[in-house]
């Protein structure tokens, strides 16, 4: 990813209302072999210090373990397709300097089923206008890497 694409989603998200969702799409999903391409929703949502954000991860199977990590949105997306043979596979989230949720897909939907998640921003002003960035990881047994990667979501929190 380019400095000038981060100055963009940086530019755009910072100026979305604060009622409207900010959340921006970052690529870096793949798709896994038993024909899952999993979402990661933000629920329309605006990404703000002390309010809720709320993410839900679909189509996946019955029962699919999944992880939701957020953290700052990386320079530079890794291509995990040489390390753990997923091709067209990109990290776009430095999940060390965040947090990381875990959860079951359960809930039914329209293609499947999803995986749920929620979390508070934290209510301190020293973290508006902070990046943040969110990408979901599910174990998907008929891919060669054994996971599969949503697309991002990046957001400037307000």
């Amino acid at each position: 990813m380019t400095h000038r694409l981060i100055a963009s989603i940086l530019l755009l998200a910072a100026s979305a209302p604060a009622q409207q969702s900010n959340w921006l799409p970052v690529g870096g999903g793949c798709i896994g072999a038993c024909g899952g391409y999993p979402w990661l929703d933000t629920g329309g949502a605006p990404a703000a210090v002390g309010q809720p954000i709320s993410f839900n991860v679909a189509p996946l199977q019955l029962g699919t373990p999944v992880m939701l990590y957020g953290g700052t949105l990386l320079p530079v997306q890794i291509d995990l397709g040489a390390i753990f043979s997923a091709p067209s596979c990109f990290l776009i989230t430095d999940a060390a300097a965040g947090v990381v949720l875990s959860g079951v897909a359960g809930r039914p939907e329209s293609s499947g089923y999803s995986a749920n998640f929620g979390l508070v921003v934290p209510n301190d002003q020293a973290l508006v206008g902070l990046l943040v960035a969110f990408q979901a990881l599910a174990l998907d047994a008929c891919t060669t890497s054994g996971v599969v990667l949503s697309w991002g979501a990046a957001a400037v929190l307000q």
